[in-house]
């Protein structure tokens, strides 16, 4: 027999599993805040504006739309709003939507009253009351 003709057939392949790769997201630490207010759009009687939260796309803010707006008030121009309406509009930005402007002097602030808050995030937190947020 001639070594040339003697096949010898490779070992067989074994596949590896790869290993899970665990979530590197942590839920986020501390209370549920606001870090800033974004496109104020007020004229005298009505208005609205962009709340952005210390959410993370992991842990987004939950959906807004059964929230009581009439929680939330801001000053503008020396005149008082009171909320009308609160959509979630990305993971971290809630747009609050304002009317009945009756007049009101000092800074221009954004408020909310939580008792108990209706706002939250997927982490459990929930907004906390504050006011004379500056717009």
């Amino acid at each position: 027999m001639e070594l040339r003709d003697t096949f010898i057939p490779a070992p067989p392949r074994r596949r590896r599993k790869r290993k899970s790769v665990a979530s590197s997201s942590t839920p986020p630490v501390g209370p549920l805040e606001v870090v800033a207010v974004q496109n104020v759009s007020f004229d005298g009687t009505s208005g609205a504006c962009d709340v952005v939260m210390n959410t993370t796309a992991e842990y987004p803010l939950s959906d807004a739309s059964g929230a009581d707006p009439g929680k939330w008030a801001a000053r503008f121009d020396d005149i008082r709003y009171v909320g009308s309406a609160v959509e979630t509009v990305a993971y971290n930005v809630l747009r609050v939507t304002f009317g009945s402007g009756a007049p009101d002097g000092g800074d221009d602030v954004l408020g909310y009253t939580n008792a108990p808050s209706d706002i939250s995030d997927s982490a459990g937190r929930q907004l906390g009351a504050f006011e004379d947020f500056p717009i």
